[in-house]
């Protein structure tokens, strides 16, 4: 005879995620009801927001049953601003980083040739990584250990800590480890041979090498090669400040476009780094370029507002607090200026202009209005900007069209289709032409030959005398 084998299931009911309050329900109730077990009264308590004891319960009122879920902890650090190429790696492989990503501990963040990133950590410090900088994100330590930090491996780290930050900011490089204090700002460089500097403009930070501690206090900093102690503590370079005849706006000439920038020279620098870019943090910059002189030509390639600084290095590479940084503006009128300086123009459509927003043009202290639509003459405009306040000049030469000629027995005849300025007549082969009536010129008639009739040395019209005068 076979053996008969009896299975038994027990079914359990599944335990609710909540449990709407009834009358009369109480916590230990709820929990012999759920669990069978009315202990399990101090799990009720600890997923639910109850208040102090004893606990009034309302009917309608929901509780959990279950725990919640976990809370995904935040990132160390996030990413704030890019300018490509910038990339990330955890752990394995590199990514292309992207704008909010966050960061946490050993993650790398890399930024290649011609690029900048921003980071923003919890307490809301930031740091700004310039063009091929290797930086790994440390992760916060725990309380009353070492300062939560950074390894920069190559490159250059801008700080900027939030003075509410209780611990310090600590950044390890190949040389040295720097621990810089809330409050402070500066920058931490790491070059090619390993060499460490440090150039602190706020707030006080300690640097330690092979066994040697130095500290470092507000506008000064130090050098550490690999494998020596720190360098004595300096004087950083003078902050740099440029000259009073910085423009505040450049007109537009389309290709050939420059901007000349002046400073005056500064205690302790050897050499300045000018800089132009988009942003105020200078990570979008167009232009980068190291000099001995104190001036500089800089191409503009782009008609948009800019924003230009100057940093001043001592021989160490030591750098000082950035100059103030200068924004310029682009003023576009016709097709910009030629090599004389001057805006040619024919009369009588509209010049294109473009302006920044709130700016507008004047012409003899009187405002014009856009479209702007300007008699034949040489005219003087000026810039003038949201204060009011006068800040570039432009000629703008307005030229009539050709006129229709006329041969008398004595005199050639002029007729325009523009008004001509009295002062400034037209011209035949030299000759001034003078004004008969409205916009009627004559003048004496010229030996045979060639006619040229010009305004204000302009060719308008050229003809062999005997033959029907053709426009240019």
């Amino acid at each position: 005879m076979n053996a008969l084998t009896v299975v038994t299931s027990v079914l359990v009911a599944a335990i609710p995620e909540t449990w709407v309050v009834q009358p009369n329900d109480t916590c230990d109730g709820i929990a012999r009801k759920v669990w069978g077990d009315p202990k399990r009264i101090s799990e009720l308590h600890q997923w639910n927001e109850l208040g102090p004891l004893p606990h009034h319960l309302v009917p309608g009122q929901v509780l959990r049953l279950t725990a919640p879920p976990p809370v995904p902890p935040s990132p160390d650090a996030t990413l704030t601003f890019l300018k490509p190429a910038v990339r990330t790696r955890r752990q394995v492989e590199w990514a292309p980083a992207t704008v909010g990503q966050g960061l946490f501990r050993l993650d790398e963040v890399n930024t290649l040739r011609k690029a900048g990133a921003a980071l923003r950590f919890r307490d809301e410090s930031t740091l700004v990584m310039d063009e091929n900088a290797l930086l790994v994100i440390l992760g916060e330590a725990p309380v009353g250990k070492a300062p939560s930090g950074l390894s920069l491996v190559d490159g250059e780290l801008r700080l900027s800590l939030a003075a509410i930050r209780k611990k310090a900011l600590a950044v390890k490089t190949p040389a040295a480890s720097v621990a810089a204090e809330g409050g402070s700002a500066g920058v931490v460089a790491v070059d090619g041979a390993q060499t460490s500097r440090v150039s602190l403009f706020d707030g006080a930070a300690v640097v330690e090498a092979s066994g040697a501690r130095v500290a470092v206090a507000q506008n000064s900093g130090t050098r550490v090669r690999f494998g020596l102690p720190p360098e004595a503590v300096l004087p950083l370079p003078e902050q740099p400040v440029l000259g009073a005849s910085m423009p505040r706006v450049v007109i537009w000439r389309g290709v050939g476009t420059s901007l000349l920038l002046q400073w005056a020279p500064s205690a302790r620098a050897v050499k300045y780094r000018v800089q132009v870019a988009r942003d105020d943090q200078f990570l979008d910059r167009l232009d980068d370029q190291s000099i001995e002189a104190t001036e500089a030509l800089v191409a503009i390639l782009e008609r948009e507002r800019l924003k230009v600084r100057v940093i001043a290095y001592d021989e160490r590479g030591l750098q000082s607090r950035p100059s103030m940084t200068a924004t310029v503006d682009f003023v576009v009128v016709g097709a910009g200026p030629d090599d004389a300086g001057l805006v040619r123009h024919l009369a009588p459509g509209p010049l294109p202009v473009a302006l920044p927003e709130t700016w507008s043009l004047q012409l003899r202290g009187e405002p014009l209005t856009l479209p702007l639509v300007l008699p034949v003459g040489l005219h003087e405009l000026q810039v003038v900007d949201e204060g009011k306040t006068v800040v570039g000049a432009l000629p703008v030469l307005v030229r009539p069209r050709p006129p229709v000629l006329k041969l008398e027995p004595t005199r050639l005849v002029a007729t325009f289709d523009d008004e001509l300025p009295t002062d400034d007549p037209p011209r035949v082969n030299g000759v001034a032409f003078v004004r008969r009536d409205g916009r009627t010129w004559v003048a004496p008639l010229p030996t045979p030959g060639l006619l040229e009739i010009a305004w204000h040395g302009q060719p308008l019209v050229r003809a062999e005398r005997g033959a029907p005068p053709a426009p240019k």
